[in-house]
């Protein structure tokens, strides 16, 4: 049996899938503009030895919207009260994208209250002070106008299919259709039909991270820590220079590399993520 429902959390609820309870609890967290289904390739395998929980951040999904706070410290704080009033025991977070670097923000202010962070693929300053070098921005800018434009996934899915990804450096131009399946354009036009529109503001606007330092977070976490990079060169966001530096400051982070790999790395290598994620949350 499975559930979801709306948590309160203060003036906010989260909308929560929560699987059947077979032991400690997992928590879920889905990239920007997407929703706690996009980890549906990874909880099942996860769910006959832990309790699993994916929540819709605010502003997606079947969340509330969030006021136009749509930074990632705001997200992070939801994550915080959910945590602290809805669980007694250590929990373990695995985010995806914003969710990586949720779960890594939450780590590091609630101690030994995680027993563990598995972080695919954060895109840290690649979102943040990095993004007017890379095609993200203009990627962000045209769904930001699509999802203005259009609230329907039947109306966003040809938009989005148009869309046009341009390198502000090399001028390469790439048709979003060409590097995702209809399937795969399909689920995201579902996922954004649900996105408040308010949430591209810190995004477009290079905002996003303020107050949200990688590394300071780095030196603030105790507990043990995957970290999942996706491929550069296939989409991946996280840079060898940021994994270098996190691995600087904290030894007991543990970094696997997929080449070939896109940033959706838990849809495109799912078996070889599983396989890392089971080898880090194994007992001895």
């Amino acid at each position: 049996m499975v559930t979801t429902d709306g948590t309160p959390l203060g003036e906010l609820a989260l909308n929560v899938f929560r699987g059947p309870e077979n032991g400690p609890p997992l928590i879920f967290l889905h990239g920007v503009l997407r929703s706690w289904q996009d980890l549906r390739p990874l909880i099942p395998y996860f769910s006959f030895e832990w309790t699993c929980y994916a929540v819709d951040h605010r502003g997606h999904g079947g969340s509330d919207r969030g006021n136009d706070n749509y930074t990632v410290v705001d997200y992070v704080g939801d994550i915080v009260q959910f945590v602290t009033t809805q669980f007694d025991e250590p929990i373990v977070l695995y985010g995806h994208s914003l969710g990586a670097m949720v779960v890594a923000g939450v780590a590091a202010e609630l101690g030994d209250r995680v027993a563990g962070i598995i972080m695919e693929d954060p895109p840290f300053e690649t979102m943040g002070s990095r993004i007017h070098k890379t095609p993200l921005l203009g990627y962000f800018e045209s769904i930001q106008r699509v999802r203005q434009q259009f609230s329907a996934p039947e109306d966003i899915l040809p938009a989005l299919s148009e869309i046009l990804i341009i390198h502000p450096i090399t001028g390469e131009q790439q048709r979003l259709s060409e590097t995702r399946d209809e399937a795969a354009l399909l689920f995201a036009a579902k996922c954004l039909s649900k996105v408040d529109p308010s949430v591209f503001a810190p995004i477009v606007q290079s905002r996003w991270l303020e107050g949200f330092n990688y590394l300071d977070v780095t030196h603030s976490l105790s507990c043990p820590g995957l970290l999942l990079q996706a491929d550069p060169a296939c989409g991946g966001m996280l840079t060898d220079e940021d994994v270098a530096a996190m691995k600087s400051i904290k030894k007991n982070l543990f970094h696997v590399k997929f080449p070939g790999g896109s940033h959706l790395l838990h849809w495109a290598k799912r078996d070889p993520v599983l396989s890392a994620v089971t080898a880090f949350l194994a007992n001895p």
